[in-house]
């Protein structure tokens, strides 16, 4: 899966646009009910912050959740980056143990830290 861009909200202001478009009416057909259905008049004020209410929520939800999933990953990355070092610095020691054992003159003096030219 492809990593998201840290800048690049499009995606999760398109998912907060779909959420305001279902659960704002539905909000606005439970509070302003007689209005919808019966003969009082809108309150065009409310209508719009009960629009904008899902909007908000869902944009905040998804922003926190992307830079936590974005932080997870750099964490997991730096992680897998030192146990590769680790592995890599064993290898060597195993490697240099195996030399040592076998007699070789040229390596004796290998050291796991060092790299031979």
């Amino acid at each position: 899966m492809a990593e998201p861009k840290p800048e690049s909200i499009k995606p999760v202001l398109i998912r907060s646009a779909y959420v305001a478009c279902v659960v704002g009416p539905i909000l606005t057909l439970i509070n302003q009910y007689d209005a919808v259905m019966g003969p009082a008049n809108l309150n065009l004020m409310a209508f719009a912050l009960t629009m904008s209410v899902p909007f908000l929520v869902s944009t905040f939800s998804g922003l926190l959740s992307r830079r936590q999933y974005i932080e997870n990953l750099n964490a997991l990355r730096t992680a897998n980056a030192e146990a590769l070092k680790q592995v890599k610095r064993q290898a060597e020691a195993e490697k240099a143990e195996l030399l040592k054992a076998k007699g070789d003159p040229q390596t004796a003096n290998f050291k796991p830290d060092q790299h031979p030219s």
